[in-house]
């Protein structure tokens, strides 16, 4: 059937012919106008982009298959959250999706949404990405572009609209990809908090085919300007009207759209002074969602005084700063600066070495709208509260994120308790030797100097791609990411007794690791990954008592375990990922008695299991995806575990059976078995074989 057929379906080559007047000859059962809507909907059909068997030369399987696919691509488009509580914003959206049905099938169009920080400006790209993505051939939206680096939002770009998942190397690459890959696809893109020239050259060239739309958000008018959006074409947000306004607050500090009795005239005043900024009014009401007693009162009217002395929005996101404990500070103020875009475990291990009440004051922070946690269990915070976060660090000099060359510069070190060094030549260390220095990240520094006596306080030691002179004494050297030197980093342990958090992450040269590791008897968290030359861990790991993660994935070379690794008593999660020449493991494993996760998926040459797994109690998860050989082993006694959930199952999962075989070879065995339970992703799941299973 050819489009034609459809829009002219009254046509003499049209299968609908004969229908359309057998209709148009029962006017006594069908309305005229009733037809002729069935007429027009065809018409409109045949109007919207489909398949032809021309794209595939006339293959009808190789034209199922890309229906296939790009129905799933569609189906996989997840609507994204927009707002709790969507105030205000139907009427802004509806004109937002008027602007863009002004564009065309010859052109790809480009609109722009300008407004202060906090002002919705997401909110609304959000809003207008749900409504309107599934009118494209694909859809991406592209968060945070001033904070993100440009190769990663590049990668996304390409990930979200064809499906390309190999690392760039380099914005040129990527600009050059953009435009070779995406020829021929109509796609909506979405780059939001764009502020600067050079990332509309990355991420918004001329490379969008006819009928793609791009939707830029900034806090700069000029930026759209140079990106060739015409005036026609930019939203700018305003604050919310005074009843608007008021709906948002009271939601947020009642749990209802309006004000509780009492509370009328305070909150229209509090409307006032945020002067509609949509921001300020959930933090102020969440602030004020437990503040509603006779006594509270003042608080209220603490607050108005606030807004009259000054009228900045920073000023008035700090009202619920300084409402918060003194762990809550350090906690937010240590994700503003160091952990946005981290996953929450490492932070978590890391501040219940200082605090007690840490589940609680996340919890507290979440509550007040201040940080959020997506879906991947990472931190993250709108940016308006992130600059806030930021500016307060600065003024209590508690926390530094710089280039390396200015941080010599620094006045005051003594009361650093976080620091980020990037991208640099490293002169002075002075700042390294502060005494309150908790937290330490070094990313991509050259150290001109020796590391010297760290502080005994650190917690947190991350070092990236850094260069240390080869003639140290006392410190790690690393030379590349190489750990090396075994007895210089011996000195360098035991001066860190405190030490909770370990990562040396992409040392690819380390082959092995000192025995003074034993010594770090508070270390909770170990990361080795893609550690290409380790063949080995030391036998004093196993003193690490206090060990919860261990990750070994991709360390390439890794031979064996030590005998004695279960001796880690504490660990919960042990990751064994593409350790490609690993050939077994040590009985002693069986001995992890809280272990919850075990992953050896990609480990190929892994020959068996031991018997003892089945005593891991507590193991939830058990990835073995690409494990032929191992699979074979598994003893079926596992399936006593009550909260198993096995990852990764095998084509050849016929020859291992879930139940036992039979009677007679395990009469000490119960007669009633369950399956386990699945987790996806199950790729290559066929059958099972339960031939005794009576109940």
């Amino acid at each position: 059937m050819e489009p034609t057929h459809v829009r002219y379906p009254q046509g003499s080559s049209s299968p609908y012919e004969k229908s359309f007047e057998k209709y148009y000859s029962q006017l006594d059962r069908y309305s005229r106008e009733e037809i002729d809507g069935w007429k027009h909907a065809l018409e409109q059909i045949c109007c919207r982009s489909g398949w032809s068997l021309d794209m595939t030369g006339s293959f009808e399987a190789q034209l199922v298959k890309k229906v296939v696919n790009d129905i799933i691509k569609t189906l996989d488009r997840v609507p994204l959250q927009v707002a709790k509580y969507p105030v205000g914003l139907e009427t802004v959206k509806k004109d937002l999706i008027q602007k863009l049905h002004l564009g065309s099938a010859q052109t790809a169009v480009r609109f722009g949404i300008w407004g202060i920080g906090g002002i919705g400006k997401t909110t609304v790209a959000k809003a207008a990405y749900n409504e309107a993505c599934n009118d494209f051939d694909a859809a991406s939206f592209v968060f945070n572009v001033r904070s993100t680096s440009l190769t990663k939002l590049q990668g996304q770009i390409l990930k979200d609209l064809v499906n390309y998942e190999e690392e760039l190397q380099s914005v040129e690459k990527g600009k050059y990809l953009l435009a070779d890959r995406l020829r021929g696809i109509r796609a909506l893109v979405i780059l939001d908090d764009v502020d600067d020239r050079v990332q509309l050259d990355a991420l918004a060239g001329h490379w969008l085919s006819p009928g793609s739309c791009l939707i830029i958000t900034s806090r700069d008018r000029h930026i759209l300007n140079t990106a060739h959006i015409s005036s026609v074409c930019i939203h700018q947000m305003s604050g919310l009207e005074e009843s608007e306004g008021l709906q948002l607050l009271s939601w947020h500090a009642f749990l209802r759209p309006s004000p509780i009795p009492g509370y009328e005239v305070l909150s229209k005043r509090i409307v006032q002074a945020c002067k509609g900024h949509p921001l300020s009014l959930e933090i102020i009401g969440a602030f004020l969602y437990d503040k509603q007693n006779d006594t509270d009162i003042d608080s209220w009217n603490e607050i108005l005084d606030n807004f009259t002395v000054n009228k900045d929005i920073f000023k008035t996101l700090k009202i619920s700063f300084k409402g918060l404990s003194a762990e809550e500070r350090e906690i937010f103020l240590d994700i503003a600066c160091l952990f946005i875009g981290e996953r929450t475990t490492n932070p978590i291990l890391f501040w219940k070495s200082m605090y007690k009440n840490v589940r609680i004051a996340i919890t507290n922070l979440s509550m007040k709208l201040l940080i959020r946690i997506d879906e991947k269990d990472v931190f993250d915070m709108h940016d308006l509260v992130q600059d806030m976060g930021q500016m307060v660090a600065e003024e209590e000099q508690t926390r530094q994120w710089q280039a390396a060359q200015s941080s010599s510069s620094s006045k005051n070190v003594s009361n650093i308790s976080g620091l980020r060094l990037y991208k640099g030549d490293l002169r002075s260390l002075k700042m390294l030797g502060t005494p309150s220095l908790h937290y330490l990240h070094l990313e991509q520094v050259h150290i001109e100097d020796s590391i010297d006596n760290l502080p005994p306080s650190l917690r947190w030691l991350k070092v990236d791609s850094c260069s240390f002179p080869k003639t140290m004494h006392s410190s790690i050297l690393f030379e590349e990411v190489i750990l090396a030197m075994k007895n210089k980093f011996t000195s360098v342990v035991d001066s860190l007794p405190q030490l909770r958090i370990m990562d040396l992450t992409g040392c690819r040269s380390l082959q092995n690791l000192p025995d003074s590791i034993g010594h770090l008897s508070h270390l909770q968290s170990l990361n080795l990954s893609e550690c290409q030359k380790l063949d080995c861990l030391p036998n004093t790991i196993s003193n690490l008592s206090q060990l919860l993660y261990l990750n070994l994935s991709y360390c390439e070379n890794l031979l064996y375990l030590p005998d004695n690794i279960g001796n880690l008593s504490q660990l919960q999660y042990l990751n064994l990922t593409c350790c490609r020449i690993l050939i077994e493991l040590p009985d002693s494993i069986g001995k992890l008695s809280q272990l919850k996760e075990l992953s050896l998926s990609w480990s190929e040459k892994l020959e068996s299991l031991p018997k003892s797994i089945s005593n891991l109690s507590k193991l939830e998860m058990l990835d073995m995806l690409r494990c032929h050989t191992a699979w074979k082993s598994i003893p079926y006694s596992i399936l006593i575990l009550p909260e198993l959930c096995l990852l990764g199952l095998p084509t050849r999962v016929m020859e291992w059976r879930w139940c036992k075989p039979s009677l007679t070879e395990n009469q000490d065995q119960t007669e009633e078995w369950t399956t386990p339970k699945f987790r996806e992703p199950m790729t290559e799941f066929r059958a099972t074989l339960a031939p005794e299973c009576r109940k």
